[in-house]
């Protein structure tokens, strides 16, 4: 099983727009349980994810999954 990586950029997010995560979670329609899980590296951000978080909090995409997205210049 992969070694649980916490989500730097979405933490980042957090502490830079001063949201609770029950805030996070309302902007991108998902439960808080859900989001913390993304945060703490529990559950992984997929693909289709990463694209939604991009369109709905400004993260981009190749920094929540540098693996699958190349940086855009």
């Amino acid at each position: 099983m992969p070694k649980k990586r916490r989500c730097e950029p979405l933490d980042r997010y957090r502490e830079i727009h001063g949201d609770t995560w029950a805030e996070i979670a309302s902007k991108l329609g998902y439960s808080e349980e859900a989001v913390r899980s993304w945060s703490n590296g529990s559950r992984p951000i997929t693909a289709e994810r990463a694209v939604e978080f991009e369109k709905k909090l400004g993260i981009p995409r190749e920094t929540l999954r540098p693996d699958i997205f190349v940086k855009r210049t």
